[in-house]
């Protein structure tokens, strides 16, 4: 199993154990087990993309409509 790291989405918006240069040009899979608005994903992209991996993917493994 590759490396594991921890977002941690603070003020500065750092990523905890890995810097960007450990996720350049690398081929990044986030999994959520459960997606309502899509929210958490967005944040995980948002913070990572600085570091310009080569590939993203998402893994989703229920996802909720209608949330109200």
């Amino acid at each position: 199993m590759g490396k594991i790291f921890r977002l941690h989405n603070s003020a500065t918006n750092t990523i905890q154990g890995w810097g960007d240069s450990q996720l350049y040009n690398k081929k990044i899979l986030f999994v959520d087990d459960i997606s309502t608005t899509g929210s958490t994903l967005k944040a995980c992209l948002e913070l990572i993309k600085s570091a310009h991996p080569k590939k993203v993917n998402f893994l989703i493994i229920a996802k909720v409509d209608n949330v109200e």
